[in-house]
Parts: C-alpha cells; structure tokens; sequence
C-alpha cells in the first residue's frame, strides 16, 4: 500500500500543478480574447480533445492494461511490442480522420454549429489533434510502466503550461492566434514524450508478435466504444451547447465545465497509480489487494473532494468572476457541474476497476445508458432553460454513469466503492 501512497502523492502533487496551469490558463484565455473569441476557441478545443481520444483507436485503456502486465512481468520486449501496435494504427487512422474533418472544415463550421467565424481556428485545432494524440498515448504508455511523473505530465501538465507560458510572453487577441500557438506547443510536447519514451525503454520498438496481436486487438471494440462514449459524455456537452446555443453561451458553459472538473483531479491522480495496479492484482488473482487498494483509493478522493466542493459551490459567483463580468452569470452552472464531479469522484476508480478485470462490457452498458439520456436531454434543456439546463442533464449524466459503476462493481468484484471507511 506504500506504493499507492507514494505514487498517488506524486501523481496528486503534479495534478494539482496541471489543475493550477489550466485554470489560470482558461482565466488568461477568457481574459485576452473576450467572450465571443473565447467561446470560439474553447468549442474547438472541446472539438479535438474528443477526436486525440478518439483517435487513440481503444488503445489508451489497453496501453496501461497490458503495458502493466508485461511490466509486472519484467517482459520489456512484449511491452514494446504492444507501444509499437498502438503507433502502427493510431498515426495513419489519424491522418485519415484529421485530412477528412479539415476538407470539410467549413461546413462544419457553418452547418453544424452555424458559426462561420469558427473555420479557421478549427481547421488549426484539427492539426494540432495529431501531436495531442500522441501526448496522451505516451501518457498511457507511462502510466502502464507506472511511470507516474511522465504520465500525468504528457497527459494534462506540459502541454497547458507551455501554452501558458507563451501567451504571458506573446498575448492573443483572436481564436485563431491562440490556435497556432496552440499547436506549437502540443508539437514541442508530443516531440519531447516520444523521445523520452525511446530515450527509457530498450528495446523502444518490436514487430507485434501474432499472441500479442491476438491477446490485445480483440478487446479494442469494446475499449474504444468504452471511450467513445466516456469523452462524448465529458466534451459532448460543449458541442451540443456550441450546436445550439451562441459562442458566449459556449464560453460560459465551457469555463465552468473546465473549472468544476478541478474536483476529479484528484481521480485521475490516484487512477494514474492505481490503474496498473487493478490489472496487476486481477492478473495474479489477489481480490483482496484489488479491493483494498480500491477502498483506500476512494479514502483519499473523498477527503480531497469534499472540501474541492465547498469552495466551488460557496465561491461560485467569486471563481466566475475571474474570466471576466460577463462570466459571473455562469455561478449557477459551476455549482450545479460541480455536484455532478464530486458523484464522479466519490464514486471511486470504478471505471477502471471494470476496465482492469475485463469487464469493460458493464462499463461500456452504463456509459451508453448515460449517453443516451444525455443526447436526448440536452437538445430538450439548452433551448428551455439554457446552460443551466445544459448543466443539469451533464451532471444527471455523470451521476447515472458512476453510480451504476458502483452497482456493477459490487455485484462483480463483491465490494462497494462508496464504502470507504468499511475494513
């Protein structure tokens, strides 16, 4: 259990940094381009952080899945090999999607969210979807050798504060600035990762072998539907809010949406130690390591979430307010967002512990349910009661997911991740 302490203290320690870096990032962004530019480029933003994930194919789970069996086994050859599927079919499925979304970049701009200002900054943004998928790629790949540091850092740290740190030096005034900006720095990254990578594993490449491809590529469908949906409920909400509603409506939702889930940080700290672990235990059949390192994960969420809560849901108006006046009418929806992440984190690494033990098809099953009531409300809610009703239906989403994770955890596995106090 010192290893999940001590991990989860380092992944915790550069998760905060990277929370920090985002939301003074969001807040310089708000600042420097005003709402209607802000809006345009946190809706392209939303845009291609769905489609780097998308883009991982299913391997991102199944990186840290194997990646950390192999590990546990000392089998750097197998890990390679599995690093080296996972770059064969991501690279080329992303160029494909990417070149096929800029053709058709301005009917997207004008037919699906009816912003024409919106093409160029997106077409940008797409690109810069290509170096973000192989920083989150990497990330996983760390996080599968419990490389925690560099996980958590390719995944949420490098890429925000990079881009921090050149609008404090060269300041934007338009979406499509910052954009070019934007994909400098996610370059820069996915160039430093992936020589990291290479620079800490031996061998760095192997050609799949037909058992490795057999064990891994099967689980892919059910992976990549897993995710599909997980990052449809998480930036799905932006999209349909951008679909629907105006660009300041966008940066409204969008700089409440992006501050709330400063609440789950503390989930994907410990996930990024706890994840290797879950597949470790299940494959050595330890169930009581496995549910105790679930139960003292879900401690160390709790204590951080309750208090992560108090602030947003006490200082909303206060926290608004530092994107701008014309922000502080989304007080509401940080309040209501922010219910719906402290459900996602209370709940515990249930996601993972599905995922880890291979059985990804009730995680999958509940994410679809909660899809499902997401699409179907939110067209009903936006128009009606706006970003509020936007921010009502994501937050049901995101309690529906968890909660029916808790259900089937406790019905596969044989505890209850709510339990956190039981011994």
């Amino acid at each position: 259990m010192g290893e999940i302490i001590k991990g989860g203290s380092v992944a915790l320690i550069l998760k905060v940094v990277a929370a920090g870096c985002a939301f003074l990032l969001n807040i310089v962004i708000a600042r420097q381009l005003g709402v209607e530019q802000a809006g345009y480029y946190f809706l392209s933003l939303s845009a291609i952080t769905l489609l780097a994930t998308l883009g991982l194919l299913g391997f991102d789970n199944a990186l840290v899945r194997f990646i950390s069996s192999y590990n546990e086994k000392g089998n750097e050859h197998a890990i390679a090999q599995v690093y080296t599927l996972a770059l064969s079919r991501v690279i080329p499925a992303l160029l494909v999607i990417v070149s096929i979304a800029i053709y058709f970049v301005e009917d997207i701009a004008l037919s699906v969210f009816s912003k024409p200002e919106l093409a160029d900054n997106l077409c940008l943004m797409l690109i810069a979807s290509i170096p973000l998928s192989i920083c989150l790629l990497h990330g996983f790949a760390f996080q599968g050798k419990k490389m925690v540091a560099m996980s958590v850092s390719s995944q949420s740290l490098l890429v925000p504060l990079g881009l921090l740190l050149v609008l404090f030096f060269f300041p934007s005034v338009s979406a499509e600035g910052l954009a070019y900006r934007y994909l400098a720095i996610s370059c820069l990254v996915a160039v430093f990762v992936t020589l990291y990578w290479h620079r800490t594993s031996s061998p760095t490449t192997a050609r799949p072998t037909v058992d490795v491809k057999a064990l891994i590529v099967p689980t892919l469908p059910s992976l990549f539907v897993i995710v599909f949906v997980g990052q449809s409920l998480q930036w799905g909400s932006q999209l349909l809010v951008g679909a629907i509603a105006s660009a300041q409506d966008v940066a409204i939702f969008a700089s409440a949406q992006r501050t709330a889930m400063l609440t789950s940080f503390i989930l994907i700290a410990v996930n990024a130690i706890a994840a290797p672990k879950f597949a470790a235990s299940y494959e050595k059949g330890d169930m009581a390591m496995l549910r105790q390192t679930a139960i003292l994960s879900g401690r160390l969420m709790t204590i951080v979430a309750v208090p992560a809560l108090c602030v947003m849901w006490f200082g909303a108006e206060f926290i608004m307010s530092w994107f701008g006046d014309d922000f502080r009418e989304g007080a509401l929806v940080l309040r209501i967002l922010a219910v719906g992440q402290f459900i996602n984190v209370i709940t515990g690494s249930v996601g993972y512990l599905l995922q880890m033990t291979g059985n990804e098809r009730f995680l999958r099953n509940n994410l679809m349910f909660a899809f499902i009531f997401m699409v179907i409300g939110l067209p009903l809610a936006i128009p009606l009661f706006g970003v509020v009703g936007a921010a009502t239906v994501t937050s049901i989403s995101v309690g529906l997911q968890n909660l029916l994770s808790v259900f089937f955890v406790n019905r596969q596995l044989g505890f209850n991740t709510l339990r956190i106090f039981s011994r």
